[in-house]
């Protein structure tokens, strides 16, 4: 009667042992966030480095070593929260917003709406369709649309690319661009079935561990009943 879907509510509601779901779900949806982030700061190390020793495109390497850094400042911070913090479905959606922002501006320092690698912003379409309500869901593919949309704006006020340099002719362009294109289809596609197969193994053990615990409740009730 008020509104939420059957799987907001179940979320919401308390199980055996005094542990809400609501707690349970938000932090195991975190942690494989923080995951999530770690291996992307990995990737965007190894793809800086590998665009700026083996391509003709260069790249602002002090600006992005500084902004490299505030990422896994703020991983840290996102991790000790996953695991002391309470985490909920709401704090969960603006970590996720935080990351659409995040991707924008390193998409902007990295060659603008024609980086390929724009495609990674399915990646957290998908996972907010997975682990999110449908609200906070929608609101991050929102969050992504304008995302995009804010570097085609920027590149009309500022230039194309205006942050990066092109040393290569066109032709060799655009086969640069094919090539990190299919590398960017590739690992977009990689990342949304790992991340959502184990996030989706993560909380079916969850409801595995909370269905056991309200089997041996019940079992404590009935031998307390025979008991008595």
């Amino acid at each position: 009667t008020d509104g939420r879907g059957p799987e907001e509510a179940a979320r919401e509601t308390p199980p055996q042992g005094g542990v809400s779901a609501a707690l349970t779900h938000g932090n195991v949806n975190l942690r494989w966030l923080v995951q999530l982030h770690w291996a992307g700061l990995v990737g965007q190390v190894v793809a800086i480095f590998a665009a700026s020793l083996w391509s003709g495109v260069g790249l602002p390497l002090p600006t992005l070593g500084v902004f490299l850094m505030c990422e896994v400042l703020a991983n840290f911070a996102l991790q000790a929260w996953a695991g002391r913090g309470r985490v909920t479905d709401r704090g969960v959606a603006f970590v996720m917003v935080a990351d659409v922002v995040v991707l924008t501006v390193l998409l902007d320092l990295t060659g603008g709406v024609s980086n390929p690698f724009a495609a990674i912003y399915l990646v957290y379409v998908a996972l907010a369709a997975v682990i999110l309500p449908a609200r906070w869901a929608w609101i991050l593919a929102a969050a992504t649309a304008v995302g995009y949309g804010a570097l085609y704006v920027n590149e009309r006020v500022y230039g194309r690319s205006h942050h990066v340099t092109m040393r290569m002719r066109l032709e060799e362009l655009a086969d640069e661009y094919a090539r990190t294109a299919w590398l960017a289809f590739a690992v977009a596609s990689a990342s949304i079935v790992f991340f959502i197969r184990r996030i989706s193994d993560a909380l079916a053990q969850r409801e595995r561990e909370l269905e056991e615990a309200r089997a041996r409740g019940h079992r404590r009730e009935r031998l307390a009943s025979l008991a008595t």
